[in-house]
């Protein structure tokens, strides 16, 4: 193919590769012809380029490349990605484990500015593979199997500013990748299938999920959703170690057994390989569970405002060393009588509950507000239980669990307990306030 002409800064323009950009002519040849001969940028003018074949690039061919736009549509109707990057970065962010090649042609690919739409079954938005430092920011993805899956290995990943929205698995998907320092920041990711942002297995390591919109990512009738869901998988992936999810705003509607936030470490008596994660600041609501962590280890919950955990707004399984202090859990009454489910724990291990208030919690089953069952050596200090019909908390079966300083209101029913302990054995209840 001739060579296209370029600007200054050697950006191509794809029109001047013949692409129509009239949503009905199949633009993907065209373009795919001048991504083979980028060698700095690729730009789409306004426009709907329909694609039939997904496009590639590999960096260790064309080098640095930016592509952007300016009101433009990629059309995704084939069953790949609309883009999918490709890179040969196979160490880690050290700069000694950085080759040549990545420093000098393949460091920080940037997508911004545009828009990608799936057509019909078609694959995922942006697939990114090897990269070192890619950017994606000022994109909205909707329509696809998946917004964005970063696939294999890829180090130093920033999602700023974008949307991704109504596709029909996952938001953002992690998707059995090694992958150390990521960030996505200032998203809104709603209304997509499954989750809004889901790690499933491999290696992950610094994970930042701040002060994004992550809402309404369920569909009914398909089995367990969750907005931010954390999944270990088995060997040889090492886990999900070092995460911040902080500052969103995190809702959806109640499914069956669907969570906000949902975290599934590994069976092992020791590591779990979940862990060293800090979920703060954040206002979650309108789940069957707010919080749901099963094996997980080193989790701080902190000054979070929970609503309308429908079947718990925190449920903790099999899980060491959890602090949930300084949070609100509240059945505020301008949400039309849903449901607070309170906070329970089964089979944990040295995990404290402190400083929180929880208000009007009617878990079902006849459990209390805050109920500890087969734990050992765990702690419910200076809370405050308000408003709840049964107990306020309870401990079933418990080893060496102590609860103090809390501030309960006795149950509605005449013949309930406000603290009831059953079975176990070293537990400690004392200096507790119960009013009326």
């Amino acid at each position: 193919m001739p060579q296209l002409p370029k600007s200054t800064d050697g950006t191509l323009n794809v029109r001047h590769s013949g692409a129509m950009g009239d949503g009905r002519t199949d633009d993907s040849p065209a373009i795919q012809a001048a991504l083979d001969q980028t060698d700095g940028g690729l730009f789409f003018p306004g426009g709907d380029y329909l694609l039939r074949s997904g496009l590639r690039l590999d960096m260790s061919a064309r080098g640095r490349t930016h592509i952007c736009g300016a009101g433009a549509r990629l059309l995704n109707a084939s069953d790949g990605p609309a883009l999918h990057i490709m890179g040969t970065h196979e160490g880690t962010s050290s700069p000694g484990s950085v080759t040549e090649q990545t420093w000098a042609r393949e460091l920080m690919p940037v997508i911004r500015d545009i828009e990608i739409a799936g057509v019909g079954d078609c694959g995922d938005g942006i697939v990114l593979e090897g990269t070192f430092k890619a950017v994606i920011s000022g994109v909205i993805i909707h329509g696809c199997r998946n917004g964005i899956r970063l696939a294999r290995r890829n180090r130093d990943i920033i999602v700023s500013d974008s949307d991704l929205y109504r596709n029909r698995q996952v938001g953002v998907l992690y998707d059995h990748v090694s992958l150390h320092q990521s960030i996505i920041i200032g998203c809104h990711i709603s209304h997509n299938g499954l989750s809004g942002i889901k790690i499933d297995g491999g290696d992950i390591r610094n994970v930042q999920i701040t002060g994004n919109d992550i809402e309404y990512n369920y569909t009914e009738g398909v089995g367990v959703c969750a907005d931010v869901w954390f999944v270990v998988g088995p060997p040889p992936g090492t886990g999900i170690r070092e995460a911040t999810i902080s500052g969103n705003t995190i809702q959806a509607m109640r499914t069956e057994g669907g969570a906000n936030i949902r975290i599934e470490g590994r069976e092992d008596a020791r590591s779990q390989k979940a862990g060293l994660i800090a979920i703060s600041g954040n206002m979650i609501t309108s789940q069957d569970y707010n919080i749901w962590a099963q094996n997980a280890r080193a989790v701080t919950i902190s000054a979070n405002t929970f609503l309308l955990g429908s079947a718990r707004n925190l449920w903790l399984g099999d899980c060491r060393h959890i602090s949930v202090t300084g949070n609100v859990i509240d059945d505020i009454p301008d949400y039309g009588g849903q449901t607070c489910g309170g906070i329970e724990l089964v089979s944990c291990i040295g995990c404290h509950i402190g400083g929180t208030i929880v208000a009007g919690a009617t878990p079902g089953h006849g459990q209390a507000a805050i109920a500890l069952q087969q734990c050992q050596t765990c702690s419910v200090n200076g809370c405050q239980v308000l408003g709840q019909p049964l107990a306020a908390v309870e401990l079933r079966d418990c080893v060496a669990c102590w609860v103090s300083g809390c501030l309960l209101q006795r149950p509605q029913g005449d013949d309930c307990e406000p603290l009831p302990v059953h079975g176990g054995s070293g537990n400690s209840v004392c200096g507790n306030q119960v009013v009326p």
